[in-house]
């Protein structure tokens, strides 16, 4: 005969056993390395924004270019594709007008995975124009910018660019005059291939299997320290929500909140099935309790299998 205590071990270790295994399915989140989701006031300048909360300590404030950068609130053709947002936009009113912000350390491609995402809009599509996100190294001075992300001068579509030798992915992805995109690109040190992902689906866990473009950047390893956001005349545009980190799941978090884990529902089950498991004992020394201190819903146990359903 089973005893209640030994029932209430299996049912709690194979709760535990769900448990895990549901920990384990759920994405790995590795490093968000900086993040900013342009929460400043609506109507203040970019230059000398920028908090500590969700960047490196030992980075800088945005500082701004020619023309006037401020925040805004998003209008009605901004779509973030369920991505978690909140605060206001950067808008870029006209002419070049780039701004920046240093991460305070300087990070390389050789044998690392990085990921980078950004939601961004442009106002308009001339030939000729540029719009988007570019990775700086400040210690090279005869070439700074390193990687370029959004509106090429040559494509109408989104694209990703390693400046260094002016290597482009131009993705199937056309370019919408006030419409947004979520642009999500990895370098991947290790197979030595940089991927543009144009709003992916779904977000939040592994990334799709084919990217909208893709190069090699074998022998190409670069260093970079800071960003560029800008856009150069007579293009304007908007970006907001830049995350920085090492899985897609860091970079494209959802807007919808999940609901109580399989983590914490197992092991709020297997708290229960103990505490019942107690209960059930009639003494300290933990012997089986005899039929007549059961009640007679409980006594079915001790003649068939025990299961979830008759410990709760």
């Amino acid at each position: 005969m089973m005893t209640y205590q030994r029932c209430t071990g299996r049912i709690a270790g194979a709760l535990l056993a769900v448990a895990v295994g549901a920990a384990l399915a759920f994405p790995a989140h590795a490093s968000l390395i900086a993040y900013d989701s342009f929460s400043y006031a609506a109507g203040t300048p970019i230059s000398g924004q920028g908090t500590n909360a969700n960047w490196p300590t030992t980075g800088q404030k945005w500082t701004q270019g020619t023309n006037h950068a401020s925040m805004e609130t998003p209008g009605s053709d901004f779509n973030y594709h369920g991505l978690a947002h909140a605060g206001n936009v950067l808008d870029f009113v006209g002419g070049y007008a780039p701004v920046f912000r240093q991460f305070g350390a300087t990070y390389n491609t050789a044998n690392n995975i990085y990921w980078f995402s950004v939601v961004m809009d442009v106002d308009k599509n001339p030939a000729g124009a540029y719009a988007g996100l570019s990775l700086f190294n400040t210690a090279n001075t005869s070439h700074p910018e390193q990687f370029f992300i959004g509106q090429d001068n040559l494509n109408t579509n989104w694209s990703m660019e390693l400046s260094a030798i002016t290597r482009r992915g131009v993705s199937g992805v056309a370019i919408t005059p006030e419409h947004a995109v979520l642009l999500v690109v990895e370098l991947n040190g290790k197979t030595d291939t940089a991927s543009l992902f144009v709003n992916p689906t779904p977000i939040g866990g592994s990334p799709p299997a084919t990217p909208s473009a893709t190069f090699s950047i074998a022998g190409y390893d670069f260093s970079f320290n800071e960003i560029r956001i800008g856009a150069g005349a007579p293009q304007t545009m908007d970006a907001d929500e830049f995350r920085f980190g090492t899985t897609f799941a860091d970079v494209t978090p959802t807007d919808t909140p999940a609901p109580a884990s399989w983590m914490t529902f197992c092991f709020a089950l297997v708290a229960l099935a103990f505490g019942r498991g107690r209960f059930l004992r009639n003494d300290s020394r933990m012997k089986v309790a005899s039929a007549s201190t059961i009640p007679v819903r409980w006594q079915v146990l001790s003649s068939k299998p025990c299961s979830v359903a008759q410990i709760l």
